[in-house]
């Protein structure tokens, strides 16, 4: 609650952090998407994480060295030295509309729970707004919820180190973005 009252950008990047970070429940990779204020379109706000396999480990072999915690984390939000990676920008670029009815956007979105997607068949359940410009693996997508709205969407997966997507490290992760979603609004 104190991050979101300095600042709600650092509300996300904390959220995302958590799901990114050997500290949190550390998937590969994570982006962020937020209904635009007319709740029509799906908006990029952030992500964490970089399509290139040897810059990821690069970065994990760096935060493990230096013994990387949210504390440090923290200390760098506070103090302004965030370092965006290559998926922030990216991420920033995508809008799109979440009411395709086979999109699994669409499903996550009015239904309000978290779906799997195979990477077979990203192509087919995945707006191309998205996989145009970063290609994913299997990967979950997780509602925000606000009560009983849903504000937004997280989407991670493992594709650098091709690890199975953890039913319980999903659950953590949904539990902090249904917090996280109370907090923004």
């Amino acid at each position: 609650l104190g991050i979101a009252k300095e600042n709600k950008d650092d509300l996300w990047l904390t959220a995302l952090t958590f799901a990114t970070a050997s500290f949190g429940t550390g998937f590969n990779r994570a982006l962020l998407f937020l209904e635009n204020e007319d709740h029509t379109q799906l908006v990029g706000k952030t992500g964490i994480g970089t399509n290139d396999p040897e810059k990821a480990r690069r970065d994990w072999e760096y935060d493990a060295n230096r013994d990387y915690q949210f504390n440090d984390f923290f200390a760098e939000l506070k103090q302004k030295k965030n370092i965006f990676t290559d998926l922030h920008f990216l991420t920033r670029k995508i809008e799109f509309q979440p009411t395709h009815a086979n999109s699994i956007i669409n499903q996550v979105f009015r239904g309000g729970h978290r779906k799997i997607v195979e990477e077979d068949r990203i192509e087919e359940w995945l707006p191309k707004e998205i996989t145009g410009i970063i290609p994913l693996a299997e990967c979950a997508v997780l509602p925000i919820l606000s009560g009983n709205r849903t504000i937004g969407i997280v989407i991670v997966d493992n594709k650098h180190n091709v690890t199975p997507l953890s039913e319980k490290k999903l659950d953590q992760l949904q539990t902090l973005l249904n917090y996280t979603g109370l907090v923004w609004e």
